[in-house]
């Protein structure tokens, strides 16, 4: 098992200083998963496509099945902000 702060990308691997150590013990793994799996459940939202291709975002923690059409917890303002950055010329500084 690996804990740190790297993150899968080139700029992580190969600019950044990361930390990190690996622990070599199967049950302690095994138990971390299980309770990521559990604490995932709880607090993520699955991500699907629609038949457009568009994202919903599926909500199951209140038990029942909720699909919503915009991303949680954002407004308009928020929307538009992400919009107009996407068109940025900034994939080189990533």
């Amino acid at each position: 098992m690996f804990i740190g702060s790297l993150n899968f990308d080139p700029r992580s691997t190969l600019l950044n200083t990361e930390m990190g150590f690996v622990i070599e013990s199967e049950v302690l793994a095994e138990l971390i998963h299980k309770r990521f799996m559990q604490s995932q459940r709880e607090m993520a939202w699955q991500l699907r496509l629609d038949r457009w291709g568009r994202i919903n975002w599926v909500d199951r923690h209140s038990g029942s099945e909720q699909v919503l059409k915009k991303e949680p917890a954002t407004g308009f303002w928020k929307r538009v902000l992400v919009k107009l950055a996407s068109v940025l010329p900034i994939e080189w500084l990533l």
